[in-house]
């Protein structure tokens, strides 16, 4: 019986840049188990993976060997897209690689799978709704951010003045020098 040829993707990890015990890409079980399904529902054969943690905006992403790689393989159509978990996976990498990746996968009309998802970037309709995508997941890890910052600001705060009553009281319980040398 002939199988039925899978579509060639490279698979791109957010959770862990480590290696695990196989020599894979870190990843949560759950992550791996989510793109597992993936694959297995699209059909996809994964022939790569990469993990792309902690790539800050002000990292050169074209220095990056797991982009450059991505982006040639893209490029010679040794793959026809991407796997992630979820898009917000993608979509928290850095902008830079962001755009690169999203340029070359239009320019070889590939596509984005998650677990439910195909985005196919050779068409307009693909290509406007992971920008409205990825912009929706960036304003939401904005918000979060300044959600969580302003918490723990509110928190240094509320601490700080509770310290500041602390010894406040301690100041005012405390006998004056010039009292306890009069007995």
């Amino acid at each position: 019986m002939k199988m039925k040829n899978r579509t060639k993707v490279i698979a791109i990890h957010r959770s862990s840049a480590s290696l695990d015990s196989a020599g894979k890409i870190g990843g949560s079980n759950k992550e791996r188990e989510t793109m597992a399904s993936a694959a297995n529902r699209h059909e996809l054969e994964v022939i790569d993976e990469i993990g792309l943690v902690g790539m800050s905006e002000s990292d050169n992403c074209s220095t990056v060997p797991e982009i450059d790689m991505l982006i040639r393989k893209l490029r010679n159509h040794e793959i026809e897209g991407i796997l992630v978990s979820e898009l917000d996976r993608f979509s928290s990498l850095n902008r830079a690689a962001i755009m690169m990746i999203l340029d070359c996968l239009v320019e070889a009309k590939g596509r984005i799978y998650t677990n439910d998802q195909v985005f196919e970037l050779g068409t307009h309709d693909g290509l406007f709704e992971i920008f409205v995508r990825i912009i929706s997941h960036g304003e939401s890890r904005r918000r979060l951010k300044h959600c969580s910052i302003s918490s723990r600001a509110k928190k240094r705060q509320e601490r700080a003045a509770q310290i500041l009553e602390d010894v406040s009281m301690r100041l005012v319980k405390r006998p004056n020098d010039s009292d306890a040398n009069r007995d």
